[in-house]
């Protein structure tokens, strides 16, 4: 009788020993990118500050000024489209009325 309990001990010291192979734990989340930290020294004069500064708002101030310039570009260029697109359709409703109106000549 003593041999039957045995393999049940058995079976459960196994059984723990999948129980990790059951339970999956979720990976932790890698990082998709590194984000970019402006490096400053770590001793720096007033000066120095100041011109790293202003360097950085004249940079910035820069790429606002094209943003801006290459919005107006594209703004005229729309505009001067719906004209060139108003002038053909004119030009095409003019010759259509003048084909009409000679159509109108021949059939009286």
């Amino acid at each position: 009788g003593s041999s039957t309990p045995l393999p049940a001990i058995e079976s459960a010291h196994s059984s723990q020993s999948s129980i990790t192979e059951v339970l999956l734990w979720p990976d932790t989340p890698k990082r998709k990118g590194k984000r970019e930290s402006e490096r400053v020294p770590y001793v720096i004069t007033s000066k120095k500050w100041k011109a790293l500064y202003e360097e950085k708002q004249n940079k910035k101030n820069e790429e606002e000024r094209k943003k801006a310039e290459r919005k107006r570009n594209r703004e005229e260029n729309k505009v001067e489209k719906e004209k060139q697109k108003l002038k053909k359709q004119i030009k095409i409703k003019t010759e259509k009325s003048i084909k009409q109106v000679g159509l109108r000549k021949l059939n009286s």
